[in-house]
């Protein structure tokens, strides 16, 4: 694929980036506004909207983590799912993505550094616990067990390549 060479700015390397399609911003970028002028009060997280290619099985792997459907939005650009567990947590399966035969993640799985989200985070009471019901499931462990100060930590990945951090805090 070509593209244009990206510079990384902390190792002064250039790669090639892939050739992506243009995007139409709806807004200019708030890059002048300085950050001590703005204070907006975030309360709460309400979701997180992950693209998946199949529908089915987003919704069979996700319910692995207690998910249920709440809504559907077929007809919707995003043809988004809604889907929450019985802890409150919310994700939206955006039902448009192209399915990949290596379900390769473009902001984990390269090297140019594309801006974005590049994983969800979600809190578990018990990593071992998870640790084997995962395995049990067949979902390979991409990273970790890992530990910090404040928690223990794995990532896996759900079918589309869209990376779960699972962390059991201290």
């Amino acid at each position: 694929m070509s593209g244009t060479a990206v510079r990384d700015a902390s190792s002064g390397s250039s790669t090639a980036s892939p050739v992506l399609p243009s995007v139409t911003r709806v807004a200019p970028l708030a890059t002048d506004v300085p950050a001590a002028s703005v204070s907006i009060a975030l309360t709460a997280y309400d979701h997180v909207g992950v693209r998946v290619s199949d529908k089915a099985r987003a919704i069979r792997f996700y319910a692995m983590f207690g998910f249920k459907v709440l809504a559907e939005h077929p007809q919707s650009k995003s043809r988004a799912v809604e889907i929450e567990n019985g802890f409150g947590v919310r994700i939206h399966l955006v039902c448009n993505g192209n399915e990949q035969a290596d379900a390769r993640n473009i902001l984990q799985d390269n090297d140019w550094g594309f801006p974005g989200i590049t994983h969800t985070a979600f809190v578990v009471p018990n990593l071992e616990e998870v640790a084997v019901e995962l395995a049990r499931a067949g979902v390979q462990i991409t990273e970790g067990p890992k530990s910090d100060q404040r928690r223990t930590y794995l990532f896996c990945r759900d079918p589309d390549g869209n990376v779960l951090e699972l962390s059991e805090m201290k």
